[in-house]
Protein backbone atom coordinates (compact mmCIF):
# COMPACT_ATOMS: atom_id res chain seq x y z
CA UNK A 1 0.00 0.00 0.00
CA UNK A 2 1.39 3.51 -0.78
CA UNK A 3 1.89 5.79 2.12
CA UNK A 4 0.11 8.82 1.95
CA UNK A 5 2.09 12.49 2.90
CA UNK A 6 1.27 14.61 5.59
CA UNK A 7 2.04 17.58 4.13
CA UNK A 8 1.02 20.94 5.72
CA UNK A 9 -0.82 22.69 3.36
CA UNK A 10 -3.49 24.73 4.53
CA UNK A 11 -2.76 27.92 6.49
CA UNK A 12 -3.84 29.72 9.49
CA UNK A 13 -3.71 33.51 10.57
CA UNK A 14 -4.33 35.42 13.02
CA UNK A 15 -4.06 38.85 14.48
CA UNK A 16 -2.46 39.48 17.69
CA UNK A 17 -1.31 42.37 19.81
CA UNK A 18 1.98 43.23 21.45
CA UNK A 19 0.63 41.84 24.51
CA UNK A 20 -0.90 38.87 23.07
CA UNK A 21 2.17 37.74 21.45
CA UNK A 22 4.57 38.55 24.23
CA UNK A 23 2.35 36.23 25.72
CA UNK A 24 2.30 33.45 23.37
CA UNK A 25 6.34 34.09 23.44
CA UNK A 26 6.96 33.14 27.23
CA UNK A 27 4.38 30.06 27.55
CA UNK A 28 6.02 28.77 23.96
CA UNK A 29 9.40 29.35 26.04
CA UNK A 30 8.33 27.57 28.90
CA UNK A 31 7.80 24.18 26.64
CA UNK A 32 10.43 22.40 25.50
CA UNK A 33 9.06 22.79 21.90
CA UNK A 34 11.92 23.85 19.72
CA UNK A 35 9.72 26.03 16.85
CA UNK A 36 6.75 28.36 17.88
CA UNK A 37 4.74 26.49 14.70
CA UNK A 38 5.03 23.60 16.08
CA UNK A 39 3.63 24.78 19.59
CA UNK A 40 0.37 27.13 18.16
CA UNK A 41 -0.41 23.57 16.06
CA UNK A 42 -0.57 21.56 19.57
CA UNK A 43 -2.33 24.24 21.41
CA UNK A 44 -4.84 24.68 18.46
CA UNK A 45 -5.18 20.68 18.37
CA UNK A 46 -5.30 20.27 22.20
CA UNK A 47 -2.09 17.87 21.91
CA UNK A 48 0.06 17.47 25.43
CA UNK A 49 2.67 19.59 26.03
CA UNK A 50 5.46 19.17 27.83
CA UNK A 51 6.78 21.88 30.00
CA UNK A 52 10.04 22.94 30.81
CA UNK A 53 11.95 21.97 33.81
CA UNK A 54 14.13 24.37 34.29
CA UNK A 55 16.70 24.38 36.91
CA UNK A 56 17.88 28.36 38.28
CA UNK A 57 20.88 27.22 39.73
CA UNK A 58 22.04 25.19 37.00
CA UNK A 59 21.18 28.34 34.77
CA UNK A 60 23.41 30.22 37.09
CA UNK A 61 25.87 27.51 36.82
CA UNK A 62 26.15 27.72 33.32
CA UNK A 63 26.67 31.36 33.11
CA UNK A 64 29.28 31.35 35.87
CA UNK A 65 31.06 28.18 33.85
CA UNK A 66 30.86 30.14 30.55
CA UNK A 67 32.97 33.35 32.12
CA UNK A 68 35.59 30.88 33.82
CA UNK A 69 35.58 29.49 30.53
CA UNK A 70 36.89 33.13 28.40
CA UNK A 71 39.10 33.82 31.45
CA UNK A 72 40.99 30.21 30.99
CA UNK A 73 40.78 30.62 27.12
CA UNK A 74 42.48 34.20 27.31
CA UNK A 75 45.12 32.88 30.16
CA UNK A 76 46.17 30.44 27.63
CA UNK A 77 46.14 32.69 25.03
CA UNK A 78 48.59 35.07 27.19
CA UNK A 79 50.78 31.72 27.34
CA UNK A 80 51.15 30.92 24.02
CA UNK A 81 51.87 34.11 22.95
CA UNK A 82 54.88 34.13 25.70
CA UNK A 83 56.24 30.67 24.70
CA UNK A 84 55.78 31.59 21.08
CA UNK A 85 58.37 34.77 21.63
CA UNK A 86 60.79 32.80 23.52
CA UNK A 87 61.18 30.57 20.83
CA UNK A 88 62.14 33.99 18.66
CA UNK A 89 64.25 35.57 21.24
CA UNK A 90 68.39 34.60 20.64
CA UNK A 91 70.33 37.22 23.55
CA UNK A 92 70.61 36.33 27.15
CA UNK A 93 69.19 39.95 27.79
CA UNK A 94 66.34 38.72 25.83
CA UNK A 95 65.90 35.86 27.71
CA UNK A 96 66.19 37.42 31.23
CA UNK A 97 63.41 40.22 30.66
CA UNK A 98 61.26 37.44 28.88
CA UNK A 99 61.72 35.27 31.94
CA UNK A 100 60.41 38.34 34.58
CA UNK A 101 57.32 38.85 32.03
CA UNK A 102 56.75 35.63 32.36
CA UNK A 103 56.91 34.95 35.70
CA UNK A 104 54.19 37.26 36.59
CA UNK A 105 51.63 35.98 33.57
CA UNK A 106 52.20 32.47 35.38
CA UNK A 107 51.31 34.00 38.61
CA UNK A 108 48.24 35.61 37.34
CA UNK A 109 47.81 31.95 35.11
CA UNK A 110 47.61 30.02 38.21
CA UNK A 111 45.48 32.67 39.75
CA UNK A 112 42.74 31.88 37.87
CA UNK A 113 43.69 28.12 37.43
CA UNK A 114 43.02 28.09 41.62
CA UNK A 115 39.66 30.23 40.79
CA UNK A 116 38.47 27.85 38.16
CA UNK A 117 39.32 24.47 40.50
CA UNK A 118 37.85 26.36 43.48
CA UNK A 119 34.18 27.26 41.43
CA UNK A 120 33.75 23.54 40.12
CA UNK A 121 34.82 21.69 43.42
CA UNK A 122 32.08 24.03 44.95
CA UNK A 123 29.51 23.40 42.33
CA UNK A 124 30.51 19.68 42.46
CA UNK A 125 29.80 19.74 46.24
CA UNK A 126 26.48 21.26 45.45
CA UNK A 127 25.88 19.24 42.68
CA UNK A 128 26.63 16.19 44.66
CA UNK A 129 23.94 17.37 47.44
CA UNK A 130 21.02 17.48 45.74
Amino acid sequence: MKEQKNNRIKLVQARLTLAEEALLIRHFKSTTERKLSAYVRSVMLAKPLIKAVRNESLNDIIKELYELRKDLSGVANNFNQAIHKLHTLSTYPEIKAWLLGFEINRKAMQKSIEEIKLYINKTSDKWLQS
